[in-house]
């Protein structure tokens, strides 16, 4: 009776799979977490969290005029830059993610969730209002942005979708 054994290394593989999977969860452009990563995560941080976090859905004001009188690339250029500014006025626990054209959402931690979303979201207002530069141009944006804060039955598309809803309220209202 022979026995043959054989043995194969996957570890490789494994770490083709994970970069790839991180390559699909990122944007490329900002660096910053995906739409499809930041849906990957908000369960675990819903059910994590509890009560304990609030949702900011974030717009660009004025991107879209930028887009169309100085061309997409310096749109790009100052989508980055948005992007970078925003991530710099975030904290340490909280997390941030591009989940469409100027679009972001912003995941907030604490023990007062509402007053922590307030909070940083008057930072990022005002870090959105500073003046941005691309060559020699100077431009400035606004930001829209609304606030859900999960309920104890909140599933994670509902609580997206009220942020979302929120935002479009303010970005009717004139911004933040």
């Amino acid at each position: 009776v022979g026995v043959s054994i054989a043995f194969q290394d996957v570890s490789e593989r494994q770490q083709r799979e994970q970069a790839l999977r991180r390559e699909s969860e990122m944007d490329p452009l900002t660096g910053l977490i995906n739409r499809r990563g930041f849906e990957r995560l908000l369960p675990s941080r819903l059910a994590y969290g509890g009560q304990k976090l609030a949702l900011l859905y974030l717009d660009l004001d004025g991107f879209k005029d930028i887009n169309d009188s100085h061309g997409h690339q310096a749109g790009d250029v100052i989508l980055r830059e948005a992007a970078g500014r925003l991530q710099q006025a975030m904290r340490q626990s909280d997390l941030i993610a591009r989940v469409g054209g100027d679009e972001f959402c912003i995941l907030v931690t604490g023990d007062a969730p509402t007053d922590a979303a307030r909070s940083v979201a008057d930072k990022l207002v005002q870090v959105c209002s500073e003046p941005l530069r691309f060559g020699n141009a100077t431009v400035t944006l606004g930001a829209s942005i609304g606030i859900a804060v999960p309920d104890g039955t909140s599933l994670p598309e509902v609580l997206l979708r009220r942020a979302d809803e929120a935002m479009y309220k303010a970005k009717r209202e004139g911004g933040n």
